[in-house]
Parts: structure tokens; sequence; C-alpha cells
């Protein structure tokens, strides 16, 4: 099911980028807003955000491509296959990851390599604590490459 979003919807979805995520509305005046299955936030038809956990809102990696604007948590080699699974972020995974991250922060999960998203997700942990641990998992991941909301990116 798809909802347009009003204007005065897209000024407080706007406001609410800002106040989370401490990132300028990146939502024109003549964007098409459209909330997709109560779940995704599309703009002009590329998925941008989402919600989880019933209301909290998290980028999705088409929009980090464009917006390089959430902290980092950077996997080996060996990790990425699993990631692209869907697997949470475990602490053997982490190469490096940004001293600032604070725990349940929404994070961006990159390939060591590579310098494009290939996940998003929330740290269990943060930072300090996170690399204090020798096992488990450390970062949910909320959204991966080839999931449901990269494969609606590629089905418009």
């Amino acid at each position: 099911m798809k909802k347009e979003l009003t204007s005065e919807e897209r000024y407080h979805f706007n406001e609410r980028i800002k106040r989370e995520f401490k990132f300028p509305g990146h939502i024109m005046e003549s964007s098409r807003v459209e909330l997709i299955d109560s779940s995704l936030i599309t703009v002009d038809n590329q998925p941008m955000w989402f919600y989880f956990d019933r209301n909290r809102l998290a980028p999705t990696i088409q929009n980090l491509m464009n917006y390089n604007f959430l902290k980092q948590v950077t996997i080996t080699s060996g990790a990425a296959h699993y990631v692209e699974l869907g697997q949470n972020i475990q602490r053997a995974m982490v190469k490096h990851l940004d001293e600032n991250i604070k725990k349940d922060e929404i994070v961006a999960v990159k390939h060591h390599e590579w310098d494009k998203p290939l996940a998003v997700g929330m740290a269990l942990f943060g930072a300090a604590e996170l690399m204090k641990q020798k096992e488990g998992d450390v970062i949910r991941t909320l959204h991966h490459v080839h999931d449901k909301i990269w494969m609606y990116r590629h089905s418009i």
C-alpha cells in the first residue's frame, strides 16, 4: 500500500531527520514522498528511509550512497558474504569502527576495501565496550544488500 505524504508530513519528516541524525533534511518541496507498506519511505521512487522496531527510523543503503552521514563500522573481507546474507555483525568481523559510536546508534557497515555500505545496523554496544568483546554479535543488521528494501530499489 502506498500513501503520498502531504507537504506538512514531509516538513515534519525532514525535521525528524535533522533531529535524529544531525543531517539536514534533504526532501525538496517538489519531491514525491511516499510511505510504502507502513515501513519504507521513498523519495522520487528511490528508497531512502525505513522504519524498524515499530517507529525507529534508519536510512537505506541507497540514501547512504548519496549522503554519507552515519558513523562507520568496517568489516573484514571474509565477513562481506555473511553480511550480504543478512547476518548480524560479530566481533570477529569488525576491522575498524568510529570511536564515538554509542549503544543503539544506527551505523553504516562497509567492507574495508570498498567505500560503499553493505548494510545498515544498530550498535549493540558503545565503541569502547564493543572492542572489548571477544565474540558474539555486536551490530544488529537492519538492512543489507539483496534484501527486500534493496530489491525495491532495483525493481523500479
